[in-house]
């Protein structure tokens, strides 16, 4: 019987969709994050444990930068999670974030990423998609979702079935001001339709 109970655990993690909701990443540390834009500082991803953005389990991930007062383009800040294998082809993706800082946090990107690296998935926006209020966004593969648009240029052949990291970007067009986001909760929960990549 336990053995059983421990198959039946495995399976609702590393294919999420079968039983219901799974959690990808609990932001609550930064064992499987890592800062992948410049400054590739691992100060600008910290954990945070205040309310109200912590939305599941104790903490939530915040990120910030201040773009340079001698920008001559966007800034950006990215960083990557690394979650179970996971079928974006059959399942959404939700995860809550938020930003205390909406004037100057105005574009949002969120890629997913196969086992050899392709991007596989890409939603985006730069009319200011996070509020001051912890959100909950849904994303389905290869459709707009409200706030963040489907990127099918960006998205390349690959293994949608098997999405092993998530990349998250904000962006300002501001010189010489701070920008930020917080997240938590990142899920899957199955659809009604397969995406069939095209």
């Amino acid at each position: 019987m336990r053995l059983l109970a421990a198959v039946l655990t495995m399976v609702t993690i590393f294919a999420p969709g079968l039983y219901g909701d799974a959690l990808l990443h609990g932001c609550e540390d930064l064992v499987t994050v890592s800062p992948t834009s410049q400054p590739d500082r691992q100060d600008t991803v910290t954990v945070h444990v205040d309310a109200p953005y912590v939305t599941q389990g104790r903490a939530c991930l915040h990120m910030y930068l201040e773009s340079p007062a001698e920008a001559t383009g966007n800034t950006y800040l990215s960083w990557t999670l690394t979650i179970p294998p996971t079928d974006l082809s059959t399942n959404a993706l939700l995860f809550d974030a938020a930003t205390a800082l909406p004037k100057t946090t105005q574009a949002l990107y969120v890629r997913g990423y196969d086992e050899k690296g392709i991007a596989v998935v890409s939603w985006y926006s730069w009319k200011s998609p996070l509020s001051p209020e912890m959100k909950t966004f849904r994303l389905v593969a290869g459709a707009t979702a409200p706030g963040l648009s489907w990127e099918p240029h960006y998205v390349e052949p690959g293994d949608v079935t098997k999405v092993v990291k998530l990349q998250f970007y904000i962006g300002t067009h501001g010189k010489g001001v701070p920008f930020d986001a917080y997240l938590d909760n990142v899920r899957a929960v199955p659809t009604e339709t397969a995406y069939q990549p095209g």
